[in-house]
């Protein structure tokens, strides 16, 4: 185990983590403890630590408050639409069967886009 893995901080996260990484570490603890997940910190750990290794170096644009909410649900429609009928989720999230189409055809391009992308920092490297 590396030396950064030993040595823990206050809320069970490396020390020598960026100020940021260890706030996204806290806010996602937070996260995690509000819905009743067991071992939070340890989560929490693992799923900054693979952000970061995905997204370290790169500069991103993250969505907030009702915009990241409504991605997130998006998301979930999108897998959620094989599962269940474009009626079904249109009630569930109270939104008309035509716009839960509209929203699976955007996430399947921007699914599309992304698979593209990393095709292409496979082949060259990270931009």
């Amino acid at each position: 185990m590396s030396r950064a893995h030993e040595k823990k901080g206050k809320a069970d996260r490396p020390v020598e983590w960026s100020k940021t990484l260890a706030n996204m570490h806290d806010v996602a603890c937070a996260a995690l403890i509000r819905k009743k997940i067991e071992e939070p910190a340890a989560l929490a750990t693992a799923v900054i630590t693979a952000i970061a290794d995905y997204l370290g170096g790169r500069l991103i644009y993250l969505p907030q408050g009702a915009a990241a909410k409504i991605a997130a649900r998006d998301r979930e429609i999108y897998a959620r639409m094989g599962k269940s009928t474009a009626l079904e989720l249109a009630a569930e999230y109270g939104l008309n069967h035509i716009h839960i189409y509209k929203i699976v055809r955007q996430q399947r391009e921007l699914l599309r886009k992304g698979r593209r992308e990393n095709e292409a920092d496979a082949a060259g490297g990270k931009p």
